[in-house]
């Protein structure tokens, strides 16, 4: 499954796309629906490579908020994120062309592969560098 958005209208991109993967490697069967869309309405796209908490029982998704994890000072504050996973793609949420917000939103969690550091603010990457939970997730230049 790859991240959707149920809804109709028209959306345009106007920037370059930049590279967020430089591999994937392994992803959770299914992916799932995101439970915080809302969180991310305002600024119209939940980012690929973001950091969630994925429930695989449940096949729910909560993505992990940059000002939480910038917070996040000690070991324990950072293993309390549940950070196991970030998303495959950008989810668009941007309401142009009339569409509004969508109904639902999905995404694909990755839990093995090298992501491009340059993506996030410095002290975002430093704090995900000490996530325990995603060994197999690399930082590369």
């Amino acid at each position: 499954m790859t991240g959707n958005v149920f809804k109709k209208g028209v959306v345009s991109f106007g920037s370059p796309a930049k590279r967020v993967w430089r591999e994937i490697r392994h992803r959770y069967p299914a992916g799932g629906t995101i439970r915080n869309m809302s969180d991310f309405v305002r600024d119209g796209i939940i980012p690929s490579g973001s950091p969630v908490a994925y429930d695989a029982s449940t096949k729910s998704i909560a993505v992990i908020k940059y000002t939480d994890i910038s917070a996040a000072s000690t070991a324990e504050a950072i293993a309390a994120l549940g950070i196991n996973g970030y998303l495959q793609e950008d989810v668009v949420l941007d309401s142009t062309g009339g569409g509004g917000v969508p109904d639902a939103a999905t995404g694909t969690v990755v839990y093995a592969g090298e992501l491009y550091e340059y993506m996030y603010p410095a002290d975002v990457v430093a704090v995900l560098k000490q996530v325990t939970t995603t060994p197999q997730i690399v930082f590369v230049q």
